[in-house]
């Protein structure tokens, strides 16, 4: 043990939690440990100060390892805090580091209490690690007092500003926020180009381009502050954010009207020191509906999530639980991309030798035989040519109308007659159970009765919840059917390569694609194609109507598909239905 009369040299610490204290706590701890060592007659030979560092583990407090690789090298003989849950509020880590002083001869002093024991250390450190735990638990209270009370919790969501409330006693009530127009309307953009089949980084790029500010950037610790706040380029992550977190732009529920609370836990890794997140069971999630707050659409919000699932569903793992189809989930380099199939060997036909289509089995090196290619151009136009000439001419489309009219009233028929017959059913059981109530009147024992009248009631329920309304009559198509669904893949060919609107464009003409059959032809360089349409998505494009579910049912099986034959070079005049 080191004698304190002969050396008397001292380290001084300070710390304070958070930036929200004053930043010169730290400061005015060094300066009342300065007093304290005068008042000792001791000297100070080293200060070592965090600022802003929480004191629940010893990671990322460089004060305090600077302190510690000093006190192996001997250069202090006392150290002196305001308290020893300056030293950490960790029992393990405080009293662990007291002990490496003890041996190396430091004694810990506190200018309030002078010096400490390992008892007394010990004693205090566990005061401050369950002050610590309390710190957290009125935290966490605060945060849901406030999502209650229909205020932010935690920093500014994009599409929103502040907008603090006086309240009647004249106090300024913070955490309100309204809905800011220009950033709203910014969202409802990512919402549409999203559902329309935009990915979330040709979003971003096409924001950061036109210059669109993206949201405010958290300031980083050791930053300035500044008046203006700092604003960061759109990311993949800001806008898609995290599945089951459910963060980002595209999941965030708020922007449809609800706060969503107690989604996650933060614990702290003691090896690391950092925050991982953790979901919190289902059933500990709060959700408040704060419909003021509403900036996308019911019809907006679930578009995405129709989108988000069909995304999901082709990211689905293999039947063998090895790894995932990233492949599949690619959006198509062509409307024509995954239908056309070779008819050598049935394989897949793709882009292969400068934007040439050819079987992927052949130039993959497999059994097939089929090597011919063709421009990609010239392919996608005889296609366009087919959808708009040779597959849809007059006599091709009569039988396929014919079956579709006298399916439509087939099944609307069908439709009808169930639901009245339901009714008749509903109406009896109404009857029944109207007797038995005349019945209970006068009954001397109505045991019976009562058990026949809860049998007709709960039958009488599960009938009235299955009776659907009768649909709508199919639409009756137009005599110049022809003429409208040329019109309209004409005006879909056109806006093919549009940044806006292409990708729609191409979606909608691979609904009218059932499949594209790929074969050689006679003379070397001659490929043929035969067209095989899909008379549900033609009905419904010409139709105007994007709702092709019902329209499916009222399609004969043997005739929903148009196919016509495009010939080697020219499209030939040989077509079948």
């Amino acid at each position: 043990m080191r004698n304190l009369k002969s050396k008397n040299r001292v380290a001084l610490y300070g710390r304070h939690s958070t930036s929200k204290q004053n930043a010169a706590s730290s400061d005015d701890q060094i300066r009342a440990g300065e007093r304290y060592a005068a008042q000792q007659g001791w000297t100070v030979v080293a200060k070592f100060t965090d600022a802003a560092v929480s004191g629940a583990f010893e990671h990322g407090r460089t004060g305090l390892q600077e302190l510690k690789k000093q006190a192996l090298l001997g250069a202090f003989d006392v150290v002196v805090v305001e308290s020893v849950d300056r030293l950490g509020r960790n029992v393990s880590e405080v009293t662990g580091l007291c002990k490496r002083l003890k041996f190396h001869g430091i004694e810990v002093h506190t200018y309030t209490g002078g010096k400490q024991t390992e008892l007394l250390i010990a004693l205090m450190s566990s005061l401050a690690e369950s002050e610590l735990e309390k710190i957290a638990e009125r935290t966490k209270r605060g945060a849901r007092s406030c999502i209650l009370d229909r205020r932010s919790a935690g920093g500014r969501t994009y599409g929103y500003i502040s907008a603090p409330r006086v309240t009647a006693d004249g106090k300024v009530k913070k955490g309100y926020q309204r809905i800011c127009p220009d950033e709203a309307e910014i969202v409802r953009r990512i919402y549409d180009e999203y559902a329309l089949g935009k990915s979330p980084l040709e979003i971003a790029r096409r924001l950061n381009l036109e210059g669109i500010p993206g949201p405010r950037r958290r300031r980083r610790k050791g930053e300035a502050e500044t008046e203006v706040p700092v604003r960061s380029q759109w990311q993949v992550s800001t806008i898609l954010g995290h599945a089951s977190r459910r963060t980002g732009i595209l999941r965030n529920e708020l922007y449809r009207g609800w706060r969503l609370w107690n989604l996650r836990t933060y614990p702290k890794n003691p090896d690391s020191g950092k925050r991982v997140a953790r979901q919190n069971p289902v059933e500990d999630a709060e959700r408040i509906e704060d419909q003021e707050m509403r900036i996308v659409s019911e019809a907006q919000w679930h578009a995405v999530r129709a989108r988000e699932a069909l995304v999901t569903a082709k990211l689905k793992k293999n039947a063998n639980g090895d790894g995932y189809r990233f492949r599949d989930a690619r959006r198509p380099t062509s409307f024509l991309s995954g239908l056309i199939r070779c008819a050598e060997c049935g394989g897949h036909v793709g882009l292969v030798l400068r934007d040439r289509w050819g079987c992927l089995g052949h130039h993959r090196g497999t059994t097939c035989q089929n090597n011919r290619t063709k421009k990609r151009d010239s392919v996608e136009q005889r296609i366009l040519l087919g959808l708009t000439d040779r597959l849809v001419t007059s006599e091709a489309l009569e039988i396929a109308l014919q079956a579709y009219h006298a399916e439509s009233q087939s099944l609307y028929a069908q439709w009808l007659h169930r639901f009245n017959a339901d009714r008749e059913k509903l109406t009896s059981l109404d009857t029944q159970i109207r007797n038995i109530l005349k019945a209970i009147e006068f009954a001397p024992d109505v045991s019976e009765l009562s058990a026949r009248l809860t049998e007709l009631s709960t039958e009488r329920k599960m009938l009235a919840a299955e009776i659907k309304p009768v649909p709508a009559p199919m639409p009756d198509l137009q005599n110049d059917f022809p003429e409208l669904f040329r019109a309209q893949v004409t005006g879909l060919s056109a806006v093919l390569s549009d940044p806006d609107h292409g990708r729609e464009a191409a979606e909608k003409l691979r609904s009218l694609i059932r499949n594209v059959e790929f074969r050689p032809g006679p003379a070397r360089g001659e490929v043929g194609l035969t067209l095989e349409g899909d008379l549900v998505g033609i009905l419904a494009l010409a139709a105007g109507n994007d709702n092709t579910e019902v329209m499916t049912e009222a399609v004969v099986c043997p005739r929903n598909h148009l196919k016509s034959l495009i010939g080697h070079d020219k499209p030939a005049l040989n077509r079948r239905v």
